[in-house]
This record gives C-alpha cells, structure tokens and sequence, in this order.
C-alpha cells in the first residue's frame, strides 16, 4: 500500500485537510508498523496475522480519507450550483389566453 493514493483535495475544507492530515500521519504509522513487523523475530504465522491486521487497519484509513474527499467534493458542488442564478425565474410568463396575447 502507498500514500500516493492518499492526498488532500483542493476542494477540502480547513477542518477536512486537517483530517486528512492527521489519517495519513496515522496510515505512515501504520506502515512503519509493517515493515517493522516484517523484519521482526515473530514466527510466520504470527507475522502473517500481525501484518494482516495493519493492512486492514490502513485501508479504514485509506477509506476515511476518501470518504472526506468526496463529501468535501459534493459540498464544493452544491455550492456551486446554489451561487449560479436561475434565469428561467427572471424571464416573465408567457401569455396563455387570446386576451392575454393581444394585451
């Protein structure tokens, strides 16, 4: 696993990008942890299980900081769209009558 997948949008809030920062302080933790692990004394079998639960551990982190990105993508969208105005509303009606027509 690398962190090159794991980066700060540019469309993340202040609080998001601090989020995002402290996950991928914890997810260079984690992989510390397993290179650690797999130069460590332990037998196979119990590396295997050590290591299996950091990978598990660093995809939830992995996943959390996509789950900050797109919500601050779908923030940055709904903002976008509620700042264009609607120019349909501008327009005025069109007449539906006769009457109105030749007014």
């Amino acid at each position: 696993m690398s962190l090159s997948s794991i980066n700060g949008s540019s469309g993340v809030s202040s609080a998001g990008s601090s989020s995002i920062a402290l996950l991928q302080k914890e997810a260079q933790s984690i992989q510390k942890q397993i290179t650690q692990e797999s130069k460590s004394s332990d037998d196979a079998k119990t590396k295997a299980r050590v290591m299996m639960m950091l990978e598990v551990q660093l995809q939830q982190i992995e996943a959390q900081i996509q789950q900050i990105q797109a919500k601050a993508a779908q923030a940055a969208t709904s903002s976008a769209k509620s700042t264009t105005t609607d120019t349909t509303a501008q327009q005025p009606a069109k007449p539906t009558s006769k009457i109105d027509k030749l007014a």
